[in-house]
């Protein structure tokens, strides 16, 4: 079966949604992973490292004393929060910007694309000379939706196969060569 087909950003973009939230699992173990630290770090950095200590007066006024525990864990939380908050707001500023990057990089996804689907195979051909051959071993599983096919590799990377151009026969087809070739659908 062959077919061509245009991935544009926006198709891109979708796609590469669809399989963040197929990996979600592993990201998110990542982001807590990530939070957990930082929170570690900033709780060392608070109670574990003391700076010197200070020549004190002899007398030394209530109001100098050290702080009652409730004001050293609010301020703590504080920090916490903030540095969580510019954490979350740098991450998902730059998650869109690296999507499109990517489709930018791609060459696959540059100009119109020719894809040959065996039931042994799958090969890609762009109209500015770059070409793709391999054999169905390489993907993990794949995914249809929204007139894309998302063919995903161990890594969680994915291949984009652009399907809604093509007539209800022609999907049933392409849809039983991966059933066949991958029968593990994601």
């Amino acid at each position: 079966m062959e077919f061509q087909y245009r991935v544009s950003e926006k198709e891109y973009l979708r796609a590469y949604w669809l399989a963040a939230r197929f990996n979600c699992q592993g990201a998110a173990k990542k982001v807590a992973l990530g939070c957990l630290l930082a929170i570690c770090i900033l709780l060392w950095f608070r109670f574990a490292i003391k700076p010197p200590a200070a020549v004190a007066p002899a007398n030394p006024p209530f109001a100098a004393s050290q702080a009652p525990a409730g004001n050293r864990l609010m301020s703590t939380v504080s920090q916490v929060a903030v540095f969580g908050g510019v954490w979350a707001i740098l991450f998902a500023s730059w998650l869109p910007g690296l999507a499109r990057r990517q489709y930018r990089k791609d060459a696959l996804c540059q100009g119109t694309l020719t894809a040959t689907v065996t039931p042994g195979s799958l090969a890609l051909r762009s109209s500015e000379g770059k070409s793709f051959d391999t054999a169905w071993i390489v993907f993990n599983g794949w995914q249809e939706k929204d007139g894309m096919v998302l063919l995903r590799y161990p890594n969680g990377k994915f291949q984009v196969l652009n399907v809604a151009g093509l007539s209800e026969r022609d999907r049933v087809e392409l849809r039983s060569i991966l059933a066949e070739a991958l029968p593990g659908k994601l």
